[in-house]
């Protein structure tokens, strides 16, 4: 398990009792895996029977994750959206940390291999128009080269939100992807 060590105002290093400080406001936190831990999804649309959002939305599992180990496919937008979004939809406030991306998980991918190239992450509480904030003042992260590298990309600052979404802006032929998002959980030690 990696974790990190969180501590509270170094004004309570007054008394000098670094352990006590330790054991009243210092935490552990925790790095998961958005798809590993059950957070829900959502797309803008899925391009045909052959993308896991559409074979998972036809089988009643919309909402399902897209693992980044899924062997045979991906989430395929579909070409004609001109809006292409992908999101984790949590249940409660997390703490996001990063996007992990990578390409259309098949070499003989027709018409040839597919990847997101680039794309911008906008966070919300309620998912209502008019209540979405950019990630990082609204930068454009640079994603996969190819469909089979995983790429991350870290936030400058950790993003408090129930849903994280991704917003599609370059793709590699179709905007194909397995994704995940890394939230951190605060552990008492």
């Amino acid at each position: 398990m990696k974790c990190n060590i969180i501590c509270g105002p170094a004004a309570n290093l007054a008394d000098g009792n670094l352990e006590q400080v330790r054991n009243n406001y210092c935490r552990k936190t925790k790095l998961l895996n958005a798809t590993k831990f059950g957070i829900q999804v959502a797309w803008s649309s899925s391009w045909s029977p052959a993308s896991l959002g559409y074979q998972l939305e036809n089988n009643g599992l919309k909402g399902e994750a897209v693992p980044l180990n899924y062997l045979l496919g991906a989430w395929i937008a579909h070409q004609e959206d001109p809006d292409k979004w992908f999101e984790f939809r949590s249940e409660t406030i997390r703490e996001w940390v990063a996007i992990v991306t990578k390409g259309r998980g098949s070499n003989d991918s027709w018409p040839g291999p597919q990847w997101v190239k680039s794309y911008q992450v906008r966070w919300s509480n309620t998912g209502e128009e008019g209540d979405w904030y950019d990630v990082d003042k609204g930068k454009v992260f640079n994603a996969n080269t190819d469909n089979n590298t995983p790429v991350r990309n870290n936030f400058e600052n950790t993003v408090h939100a129930r849903i994280l979404r991704i917003a599609i802006k370059q793709c590699n032929i179709y905007c194909s992807m397995r994704v995940d998002a890394l939230f951190l959980s605060l552990i008492h030690i």
